[in-house]
């Protein structure tokens, strides 16, 4: 298997149950779309995810010149650094949408399509959890959160 997969496979051997390569690599292909020809196939590529894999549409010369000089120099190419088999140069892979050609961000992705249909989810920025807020049932019921010198506590609202 690849490096990566033996990465993961020993730290499962070293207890880390779940996390060994078969058992991850799932969650790496619900994250990516892969729109790269000839590697969207791939077995440990996604292909439905949110955010799109693709290739720069118009490469930079010096991109274009650093991948030839390596290949002289005696880099093997490769279709897929992320694939299968690592190591090798080729252009670099981004998430930028080949349709709107803008980064394609985990909020992009995850949270831009629920927003609006999730009345019970406020996004804050610049804020950091400092604990979770529990009733006598140790329900969780809020959260505490420091913005800045400003602490908050922020509870869901009653149920009806």
């Amino acid at each position: 298997g690849s490096w990566r997969a033996r990465r993961f496979d020993s730290w499962a051997e070293q207890g880390a149950t779940g996390w060994d390569w078969d058992s991850i690599l799932p969650y790496f292909n619900r994250v990516e779309s892969v729109q790269i020809p000839g590697i969207a196939s791939s077995p440990v590529r996604g292909r439905h995810g949110p955010i799109e894999i693709t290739l720069p549409l118009e490469p930079l010369p010096q991109s274009k010149a650093f991948v030839e000089s390596a290949w002289r120099a005696g880099v093997p190419s490769t279709s897929d650094y992320n694939g299968e088999v690592f190591g090798g140069a080729a252009l670099t892979q981004s998430n930028v949408s080949a349709k709107g050609r803008e980064r394609m961000s985990s909020a992009k992705g995850y949270l831009a399509p629920i927003l609006s249909k999730r009345p019970n989810l406020d996004v804050l920025t610049c804020a950091q959890v400092a604990r979770v807020l529990f009733d006598a049932e140790k329900r969780a019921v809020g959260v505490e959160v420091r913005r800045g010198w400003n602490v908050q506590q922020l509870n869901k609202a009653p149920s009806q």
